[in-house]
């Protein structure tokens, strides 16, 4: 998208929260190649919150709804500073990714995942969201699960260990949240956005996950901007950010990015 406009805690996540949201529109693997392509501390925010306050790790009141109603919608504006290129999916696609982004198991698209579509089907652009310009990145696992990840790294030295980091991004999920006798596995459909850190000789390590919602029903959502905090470890050089297919529906993305706090 252009202009316009969390999660408990996984290994490293210092606290959580949720952030600014809007009601639903019109409906809607293993690392590849470092070359090509960057600990944890929570924030999501939904409009209404479904409460006013919870215990960190849960879900919080978003600051400043009122701002909404004076400007584009919170979702449509990407973080300035941002270290991963190619956030805001703007380029089109490139093969079976996002221009900058690459596949994070190249043997899944024309592979297993042809189970439940093509390539096509399960990752594309489209146009929107609301109250924004430009497009959006969706990742549809049409009822297959793990069918489909991208990923992207950040440049080299651009991360420096022992400082911390925000971890960001407009999502909007559908068909993720448990649903009876229909979806009983979807409680584990929380997992929408991940990181892994690179040391100087471009090894990975590390694994850091979105906090999980206080609800399964949670999994499901609108459009609305969530991020978490992540503390690089010392050997830490760059940072790899990867958005999953770890859930049987969709999860649209835009405006993805890694900023210094």
């Amino acid at each position: 998208m252009v202009r316009g406009s969390p999660w408990p805690v996984a290994a490293g996540v210092l606290a959580s929260s949720l952030v600014g949201c809007a009601a639903d529109d019109a409906g809607p693997s293993a690392p590849a190649n470092p070359k090509d392509a960057g600990s944890a501390d929570s924030h999501l925010a939904d409009a209404p919150p479904p409460e006013a306050s919870k215990p960190d790790g849960a879900l919080h009141d978003a600051p400043g709804n009122d701002a909404v109603d004076a400007g584009p919608p919170p979702w449509c504006v990407p973080a300035t500073g941002s270290l991963i290129e190619h956030g805001t999916f703007e380029e089109g696609m490139d093969g079976l990714a996002p221009v900058g982004w690459e596949v994070r198991n190249p043997s899944l698209p024309n592979g297993d995942c042809m189970a439940s579509g093509s390539p096509q089907e399960h990752v594309f652009l489209s146009q929107g969201p609301a109250g924004c310009s430009g497009h959006y990145l969706s990742i549809d696992g049409r009822g297959k699960w793990d069918c489909y990840a991208i990923q992207r790294v950040s440049p080299y030295g651009s991360i420096h260990g022992g400082s911390k980091y925000r971890v960001q991004a407009a999502l909007r999920s559908e068909g993720n949240a448990p649903d009876g006798s229909t979806c009983p596995e979807c409680a584990a459909a929380w997992f929408t956005i991940g990181v892994q850190w690179l040391d100087a000789n471009d090894s990975f390590f590390g694994d850091v996950k979105n906090p999980i919602p206080p609800d399964p029903s949670m999994n499901d959502h609108g459009w609305q901007v969530a991020s978490f905090e992540v503390d690089a470890p010392a050997n830490a050089t760059r940072i790899l950010v990867w958005l999953t297919a770890h859930f049987p529906g969709r999860v649209d993305y835009d405006n993805v990015s890694v900023t210094p706090l």
